[in-house]
Formats: structure tokens, C-alpha cells, sequence
């Protein structure tokens, strides 16, 4: 790879962090950030490895700004079911994209949304003492975060589409320029 290729490498991955991260701490609507929409693009955009690096460093630095500015604990016994969700959207993102169809993307991006979120209620339902442990107590879980699961995937939506009409263009431009 060329010198000026790899710094142009860099300068995505860096502004997509930051736009992951950034997503994170403005106001938005619970769980309609650019995160998922992300790892789902990752294998899209980067290769796999800076899929995962992407995810992951906006996961843990959202995660300190948040606890410094809003005094939330950076980590939890939610953070395996969160982390672990969009990690798995992220590894298995590159072999979802390979036709680049947009009907077929559709079709993941809703899937990942519903998979996200069925991971982390149970993770939630789980390991705390909101819900009782109980098929009840799961159901409840599952009828009380029917907001959450809203809210993600309108976000899910809007940030793929965004991405995909703004970042296309320039990704393609990147992927030609580094090839030998």
C-alpha cells in the first residue's frame, strides 16, 4: 500500500470513530445511534480488522466520555451482551455485504436490529433484578423494550441510508486508489 493511501486509510478510520463516538454522546432517541448501521458497513467500507477496531474503540472511548460527563459506569454487567452484539454484527458484516444489494441489505439491516436486540434483553433479563427470571419476567423484559427496538432501527435506517449515499462514493475512490 502506498504512503499516502495508508494515511488516507487512517483519516477514515479515525473520522469514523468519531462519528460512532460522537453518535454516542449527542441527544438522540434511545438506541438510534450510527454504531450498528457501522459494523454492519465495516466489511463494506474496511476490511474486517479495521471493522472490529472501529467498533470497538468507539464502543470503550463513548463509553469513558460518557462516564465523565454524565457519571455513568463505564462498565457493567450489560457490557458482554452490548459489546459482544456488535462485535458478532461486525464479523459476520463483510460475508452479508459480498452482492452489495440494497433489498438484500435491507433484509440484514432489519435482522441485525431484532438480533441486537433480543441479545441485550436477555442480557439484561439475565444478570439484573429488574425483571424476574421467569418466562414472565423475560416476556415483560421483551414488552418493555419494544420502544428501544423502535428507536434502533429507524436509526439503523437513517444512518445506513446516510452512509451509504455520502461514504459510497468515496469508499469506491479509496478502494481503487489502493489497489496494486
Amino acid at each position: 500500500m502506498q504512503q499516502g493511501n495508508r494515511w488516507t486509510l487512517i483519516i477514515s478510520i479515525v473520522i469514523t470513530i468519531l462519528i460512532a463516538t460522537i453518535g454516542r454522546l449527542i441527544p438522540h432517541l434511545s438506541n438510534a445511534t450510527p454504531l450498528a448501521s457501522i459494523a454492519l458497513l465495516s466489511g463494506f467500507m474496511f476490511n474486517k480488522r479495521a471493522g472490529l477496531l472501529i467498533v470497538s474503540f468507539s464502543l470503550l472511548l463513548s463509553d469513558i466520555l460518557l462516564s465523565i460527563l454524565h457519571g455513568y459506569p463505564i462498565f457493567g454487567s450489560w457490557t458482554i451482551f452490548s459489546y459482544s452484539g456488535f462485535i458478532l454484527i461486525t464479523l459476520f458484516a463483510p460475508n452479508l455485504l459480498s452482492q452489495h444489494r440494497y433489498l438484500k441489505l435491507s433484509g440484514y439491516l432489519v435482522s441485525i436490529t431484532m438480533l441486537y436486540w433480543l441479545w441485550t434483553n436477555v442480557g439484561t433479563w439475565l444478570l439484573s433484578d429488574i425483571y424476574s427470571h421467569s418466562i414472565i419476567g423475560l416476556e415483560a423484559c421483551f414488552t418493555m423494550a419494544l420502544p428501544f427496538l423502535r428507536h434502533a432501527l429507524l436509526g439503523n435506517v437513517l444512518y445506513t441510508t446516510l452512509f451509504l449515499l455520502c461514504l459510497s462514493p468515496a469508499v469506491n475512490r479509496l478502494q481503487q486508489q489502493m489497489e496494486p
